[in-house]
């Protein structure tokens, strides 16, 4: 009980925060020390303190930001639209505006269009809400670790999801019995720095001489699941 009360009073203060600079936390009784006596938290915040404290998240959100203004090559946005509760904080509307250069559009009822946003998008795979044109990518590049250790990439990044792409990989040893097959999902171009979500062996026919042609086949499905399949070319 404690604990649920503890994150209201900091939801309730991070709203406070959007038009104050300092905000109180205050719950009794959440706890009790050895003599049985109750204790209860008061403190007081400021958006310099939480900006502090959210420094390392604030550097991710800038990184984020810059990459997808590269990827798209749009050193400008026509405007910027801040959803979701955690665009409340000072901090973040700060960072956002000297990032994109413009200040960021700020909807009052932020943390329900980030619900709704993904209600209408499940009304609209179910055929239930009015057609619109919705594009779901997939947010990392898929693929796998190659003999040499480097990523042999299959399904690039920003591929409109559904997607299925098949690449072509080299076995690496003569009479080699089977190949593990380890999916990563990442952008590196060292296998090992980049996530390892599966793996599989693929048997291989007896007497194969190096080289011979593996397929991989990576795909995603509209419901986010990760589709992977191998086979020999003989």
């Amino acid at each position: 009980m404690a604990q649920h009360e503890i994150l209201m009073a900091i939801e309730q203060a991070k709203q406070e925060l959007e038009a104050s600079n300092s905000a109180e936390v205050n719950v009794p009784f959440v706890n009790f020390d050895k003599f049985g006596q109750a204790l209860h938290l008061q403190a007081t915040i400021t958006s310099q303190q939480v900006k502090e404290l959210a420094q390392g998240l604030l550097t991710r959100i800038k990184r984020l930001i810059n990459g997808c203004l590269l990827e798209a090559d749009r050193p400008r946005l026509d405007q910027v639209f801040l959803l979701g509760g955690g665009t409340k904080l000072p901090s973040v509307i700060e960072l956002v505006g000297n990032t994109v250069r413009q200040r960021p559009v700020r909807a009052k009822n932020r943390d329900e269009l980030a619900v709704i946003g993904a209600a209408l998008y499940g009304a609209n795979l179910l055929g239930l809400a009015e057609v619109m044109e919705i594009e779901d990518v997939t947010t990392h590049s898929l693929g796998i670790t190659t003999y040499t250790g480097t990523m042999g990439f299959v399904l690039k990044r920003q591929a409109i999801v559904p997607a299925l792409n098949t690449k072509r990989f080299l076995t690496a040893q003569n009479n080699q019995p089977a190949v593990r097959i380890e999916i990563r999902e990442g952008e590196e171009r060292e296998a090992n720095s980049n996530k390892l979500i599966g793996q599989f062996d693929l048997p291989l026919t007896a007497n194969l001489p190096r080289n011979s042609p593996i397929d991989v086949t990576i795909g995603k499905d509209d419901d986010g699941i990760i589709l992977n399949y191998a086979r020999e070319i003989l």
